[in-house]
């Protein structure tokens, strides 16, 4: 917790010295969806009021640029007002602007450089701060896009008694791609109960990750996504706002002492779910695209080894460099395996030497796997796909141990992360993934597929982590 307040003040500090520019835009419920879809293509942070009349937005119009965007007016008038900073109003007549309309909105935006998500959660706290006092926060405003915002209201009309909102929430508080896939059987069994309780069901989450997953997975909910984190106290106050009546979390708070758990055992729990997360029977899996398809068959029909790799990440810690991922492929094309390639590579020499399938949507990734002999792969994606469909798999561990995130770091967090089954993880001790051998790597592929190394076909626990079950430890 030290350390996350000292990155916050960084962050804060960082966020006071750069030049805001901060702008208003009024206009009527008509206007909204274009609005919203101007703005989606510019890096900002916005929020939403709904307005009683211009006398309470006065105050606010005298602090920043404000625009006046009436019904006969085209969208892309705003063009010289956004790209001008010295256009502080385009003063038009109010009387004239309300000939056209019956409810007036705000879109309050600060347009920013892109930036990373704890100085866009800075960005929205400042702007709370210039909204005025006799408005409260109501919830959360949608538009045609994907994102939502905190809406803010200064007519009472508009609160929901929360004694009557059928409706329960659950916010997601961790951004991968692979987080998602070890959970979304689970939640759909959250919302399965719950609207047997009568309730509807929002997944809220401020990460693309989860979002573009579960949207393709998820039955019978909605899925929100919003820019700011789902343990932040602007995100309390929506859910307090009488939108919910329960609220539910799944997340990891970076404390550094706690006992050693597997994120799913914590996110299970929370949801009062007691089944592992492994797809089940009942789950319909998406279909591959036809012509990778055609390629597996063809291979399979060969009587070839079939490998998923990933080597590569956003986050160089965990990557394995290039030169090592093309001795490891080289060694299997030797054997005459054929290498698949699943994620975007470093390198174009890696996709050119494997079947590249790397174009493939994150969930059209799921049934492809299932027809793999082996993953082999970073602490990733894929390596969490294979684990949770009982594939076999071998993890190649940077920056994290099996049951630990950051271990060596000044942000340690006892949370792991392993591939639920069928995991055999190869893990330095100094966390430097480049330290792991390429030709150690081949050899205990060869074993898993002579049957030497036995994996774990049940969900392996934080203890048997601990106790090294499937571990193969590496130092220089």
């Amino acid at each position: 917790m030290r350390v996350f307040l000292t990155n916050y003040i960084q962050q804060w500090r960082k966020y006071s010295r750069e030049p805001k520019d901060r702008i208003l835009v009024l206009t009527s419920r008509r206007k909204m969806d274009e609005v919203d879809q101007y703005f989606s293509e510019l890096n900002k942070v916005m929020i939403v009021l709904n307005i009683s009349s211009f006398k309470v937005i006065e105050p606010l119009s005298a602090q920043v640029r404000t625009f006046y965007l009436n019904e006969n007016m085209d969208i892309r008038s705003l063009d010289d007002f956004i790209n001008n900073s010295n256009i502080l109003s385009n003063q038009i007549d109010q009387a004239l602007f309300l000939e056209y309309e019956v409810e007036l909105f705000g879109f309050l935006i600060e347009l920013r450089p892109k930036s990373e998500q704890r100085i866009l959660e800075i960005a929205t706290e400042e702007l709370i701060k210039i909204v005025p006092n006799d408005f409260y926060l109501s919830g959360w405003a949608h538009f045609r896009t994907d994102d939502y915002y905190l809406n803010f209201s200064n007519m009472r009309k508009n609160n929901i008694n929360r004694t009557s909102t059928k409706k329960v929430a659950l916010t997601l508080g961790w951004p991968g791609y692979g987080d998602s896939i070890m959970m979304f059987q689970s939640i759909q069994k959250f919302i399965n109960r719950s609207r047997d309780n009568g309730y509807t069901v929002d997944i809220i989450t401020n990460h693309r990750g989860p979002y573009n997953v579960l949207k393709e997975f998820l039955r019978d909910c909605s899925i929100l996504i919003m820019n700011i984190h789902p343990t932040h106290y602007l995100f309390e106050m929506v859910l307090q706002s009488g939108q919910y009546l329960e609220v539910y979390q799944n997340s990891v708070l970076w404390f550094e002492n706690i006992k050693p758990q597997h994120a799913t055992e914590i996110w299970t729990k929370s949801l009062n779910i007691h089944e592992n997360p492994t797809f089940s029977s009942s789950f319909e899996m998406p279909s591959i695209p036809e012509k990778v398809g055609e390629t597996l068959q063809n291979l399979k029909h060969d009587g070839r080894v079939l490998i998923g790799i990933q080597f590569y990440t956003g986050d160089d810690k965990r990557s394995w460099s290039s030169d090592l991922s093309k001795k490891f492929i080289k060694l299997c094309l030797e054997k005459k395996y054929a290498v698949i390639n699943l994620a975007p590579s470093s390198s174009r020499e890696i996709t050119d030497l494997t079947y590249d399938v790397s174009h493939i949507k994150v969930t059209e990734l799921v049934p492809l796997i299932s027809q793999l002999d082996l993953v082999v792969g970073i602490d990733s994606c894929c390596g969490h796909i294979a684990g949770v469909l009982g594939v076999p798999n071998i993890t190649l561990w940077g920056l994290n141990y099996p049951f630990s995130s950051n271990p060596l770091g000044t942000e340690t967090c006892h949370v792991g992360f392993r591939p639920v089954r069928m995991n055999y993880s190869i893990v330095p001790v100094s966390t430097l993934i480049d330290e792991i051998d390429p030709i150690f790597v081949f050899e205990k592929v060869e074993n898993i597929l002579d049957g030497k190394i036995n994996l774990k076909h049940t969900p392996i626990s934080t203890q048997e982590s601990l106790e090294g079950v499937g571990i193969a430890w590496v130092a220089k």
